[in-house]
């Protein structure tokens, strides 16, 4: 019988959604990091491929809704904020999981789960993300693959206005 050899690289075909999805960075989509990557999960577990800029705001302005009624606003939601969201507004469950190793993150991928990630943004290195210096640092996206031969995480950052669908983090830096 064959060898199956391990399993290397893996992409899953989840929509992409900017944060802010039709160009405006003011009120509360300059921080919508976190209700983007909530929405692309959710539009990817429906089937779809791609979002309408329409579909996404629909999406994200109620998850801010949501937000704002239970929390008095939605400025950078942490993971706790986040999976109540998900629990109770998606298709989905969320789980929070810290200090989680690359493995853990690929058996999710392998198992064709999208894994929404924090970060301290500034330290991913993006050009791409316009992070201001008098602002936040916080930063969510989602990983939606990885190429073990590049070492390299695939993920839709939401933040990144330029390269976001696919962009990719090196395994080190982005684990940091």
């Amino acid at each position: 019988t064959p060898t199956l050899e391990p399993r290397t690289s893996k992409k899953l075909p989840v929509p992409y959604v900017n944060e802010a999805p039709s160009g405006n960075w003011s009120g509360p989509w300059k921080n919508a990091c976190e209700e983007a990557s909530i929405a692309m999960v959710e539009f990817y577990y429906q089937g779809k491929t791609s979002a309408t800029i329409a579909d996404a705001e629909k999406f994200m302005t109620m998850l801010f809704e949501e937000q704002n009624a239970k929390y008095g606003n939605n400025l950078n939601s942490d993971g706790v904020h986040m999976k109540y969201l998900i629990d109770n507004f998606t298709n989905f469950t969320g789980e929070i999981i810290r200090n989680t190793t690359i493995e853990q993150i690929k058996e999710q991928i392998d198992q064709d789960h999208p894994v929404i990630s924090l970060h301290y943004g500034f330290a991913l290195n993006n050009p791409n993300i316009p992070f201001l210096r008098t602002g936040t640092s916080y930063h969510m996206m989602v990983i939606i693959g990885y190429d073990d031969a590049a070492r390299q995480f695939i993920v839709n950052d939401d933040g990144d206005t330029k390269t976001g669908a696919g962009h990719r983090y090196g395994y080190e830096l982005f684990m940091n």
